[in-house]
């Protein structure tokens, strides 16, 4: 997992919270450029509850060790990345350890818990995103030390602070990982806490409560000491608990999916997942068995059965208010990826309540049932190998349209060399309603406005630290064609021709990870009363890079040096005389061009007017009218909020 931490992509999410790093360092708040009024967040912003910083300034603090990082800010070289890789690796690791530590304690042996630990790497959906995921294995590792510091206090054998000493380590580590990464995971955590809490009230006997530092004592001290490390880390946030206790819910269950959110919101997305991306043997034996192992009565509680509440808990008690609740999930399983180590447990128990009920009067399943459990971990490593660096993509044989290759785009990084230089480049581009790949992204969570970005130089593409456009002199002229990258099983429109692709083989089937094509620019028809464009995305399928929008400023602004726009003329306007018409603001009067040709701008009751000969609007064929604008100065303000175009 260190060698595919190493070589494998960027993921879509990393350079996003290098900007959010950028902008808590000035502001001191963890969000994005378009989220701010003045410095404090403002009220259009949806998820500003969502994330929390703490991993982010860990894995910063390693890459300032190891000298990958500047002071105060985010390595953004490839090796900087890679370095944040390792470290997500090395702590989902630690829960890996957690879950060994656990499964000895609930299942009896060392033994029993390496296969519990085994069973976990098994879950291809786990050592996959510990290559990458800077977002969900943390909360997943946090949720994971939380549990396994309360499993030891059940089972606390030392009295005294030797005995205290570990599990509140785990405790104060645990609270601080999954709330100080993901805060809407507190109801989880404090649903353990409160098992705990019962128990050791009720003197029931699932907890041994000799010594002097008590369990409810322990996990006060742990919640405090976890407290305020978040403070310190990020006190603009954690100095609210009136808001950011509800926000943290709310905003996390009610999130935005990302480009073609696929099928959140309903109750059958997340049951209909696991059945497709979990090893099926695994999990149809793993949950037999745990329903076999389910007891007939309820006897005097132990340690272990408060042990195994737990585990339960982690495991099942957020995904099914996700799934009663309706909340909107993407991508697979990762947002309940804090299940993962839990759900290894259960399945652990599972397969050995079934081994122990099938084979207690068949010699012949007693022999043969530990070779079933042994390819029922084997295959799904198997097909990992043939999958490997993008485990993640596993998939169950009969998946089918449940499943999406490489939705992280993290193949990316090994399709360069077939990517050619000198091109803009789109990456997971639109497909229109008649099947043709367009030169701007589906809707996201940025600005709409920089859909159109060339991915090799925007700030939140996976592919900017490669310097794809180095040796590119000229970036503001727009060319009949295009470079488009896709993944997630994205369709070739009509209008493109494949260059390149990234496959792997599963189950030995020839599978895409990602491909690149040259496409044909297709443009937007110009509509009749002109374009209108807005920071709510008014306009945005016109745009072809170059710009940004603010929910505070009127139209689009130039993020660039310049900035374009096109339409698809009618037909009659094709080879006529045009006369376009700019409505916005500037320090002075815009450099402008059409279809790559400079134009005179005049100024006209406070807009600005070109006529473009017809030998200019002809220039590029097949009807296409690109303006590009820029301001005379550079570096000064422009802003456009209105185009209109009409025959002279």
């Amino acid at each position: 997992m260190l060698l595919g931490a190493w070589r494998v992509g960027i993921s879509t999410d990393e350079p996003i919270h290098v900007l959010r790093y950028d902008n808590l360092q000035e502001h001191g708040w963890y969000l994005l450029d378009d989220d701010f009024d003045g410095d404090e967040p403002g009220s259009w912003v949806t998820d500003q509850y969502v994330y929390g910083p703490v991993f982010t300034q860990v894995m910063h603090l390693v890459n300032r060790v190891v000298g990958l990082d500047p002071p105060g800010a985010l390595g953004t070289s490839v090796d900087a990345y890679a370095g944040r890789h390792l470290v997500v690796t090395l702590c989902g690791l630690l829960a890996v350890v957690a879950v060994l530590a656990i499964g000895r304690r609930l299942l009896g042996s060392w033994g029993w818990g390496l296969v519990a630990a085994a069973t976990l790497m098994a879950i291809p959906m786990w050592p996959g995103l510990l290559m990458f995921d800077i977002k969900d294995v943390p909360a997943a590792t946090g949720y994971t030390l939380v549990t396994w510091g309360l499993v030891e206090l059940l089972f606390r054998e030392r009295p005294g602070w030797r005995g205290s000493l570990g599990p509140l380590v785990a405790l104060t580590a645990g609270l601080v990982l999954g709330i100080g990464s993901r805060p809407g995971l507190w109801p989880g955590l404090a649903a353990s806490l409160g098992i705990v809490g019962l128990l050791a009230l009720g003197r029931t006997g699932a907890v041994r409560v000799g010594g002097r530092v008590t369990p409810l004592a322990e996990m006060a001290l742990a919640c405090v000491l976890a407290y305020v490390v978040l403070w310190i880390a990020y006190p603009a946030y954690y100095s609210r608990p009136d808001e950011w206790v509800l926000g943290s819910v709310l905003d996390s269950t009610d999130y935005v999916a990302g480009p073609d959110g696929d099928g959140g919101g309903s109750w059958t997305y997340l049951p209909s997942r696991v059945v497709a991306l979990m090893p099926p043997v695994l999990l149809l034996v793993g949950v037999l068995g745990c329903l076999t192992a389910l007891p007939r009565r309820w006897g005097k509680l132990t340690p272990a059965t408060g042990g195994w509440l737990l585990v339960a808990s982690q495991a099942l008690l957020l995904p099914a208010l996700a799934v009663v609740g309706q909340s909107l999930l993407y991508d697979g399983l990762r947002q309940v990826l804090f299940a993962c180590p839990a759900v290894a447990l259960l399945l652990t128990l599972g397969w050995r309540s079934f081994v122990a009920d099938l084979s207690l009067d068949h010699q012949l399943m007693q022999r043969a049932l530990p070779f079933v459990w042994s390819a029922a971990l084997i295959v799904p490593v198997a097909v990992q190998v043939q999958l490997f660096p993008y485990n993640y993509a596993y998939a169950a044989p009969y998946a089918g349209a449940l499943s999406e290759n490489d939705y992280w785009r993290v193949s990316y990084r090994a399709l360069l060399p077939q990517v050619p230089r000198g091109d803009f480049v789109a990456c997971y581009p639109q497909l229109s309603v008649d099947g043709e790949t367009m030169r701007y992204l589906p809707p996201s969570g940025r600005p709409l406005a920089e859909n159109a970005s060339d991915c090799r130089t925007h700030p939140s593409s996976t592919l900017t630290p490669f310097d794809l456009a180095a040796s590119d002199d000229d970036r503001s002229t727009v060319q009949d064609t295009f470079v488009a990258l896709f993944n997630r099983g994205q369709r070739l429109g009509s209008n493109c021709r494949e260059l390149g692709s990234v496959e792997r083989r599963p189950y030995f089937q020839p599978a895409v990870m990602s491909q690149v094509a040259r496409c044909e620019l297709v443009l937007e028809p110009y509509p009749e009363q002109g374009a209108e464009l807005g920071p709510d995305g008014s306009g945005a399928q016109y745009l072809l890079g170059g710009w940004t929008s603010h929910p505070q400023q009127a139209g689009i602004q130039l993020v660039e040096p310049f900035g374009s726009l096109g339409f698809a003329l009618p037909e009659s306007w094709a080879e006529a005389a045009l006369r376009i018409r700019l409505e916005g603001s500037a320090t002075a009067v815009p450099e402008l061009r059409v279809n790559n040709e400079p134009v005179s701008a005049e100024p006209d009751a406070g807009d600005w007017v070109a006529e473009v000969p017809a030998e200019v609007v002809s220039e590029m064929g097949e009807g296409r009218l690109v303006i590009t604008v820029g301001p005379e100065t550079p570096g000064g303000d422009f802003s456009l909020e209105r185009v209109r175009v009409e025959p002279v």
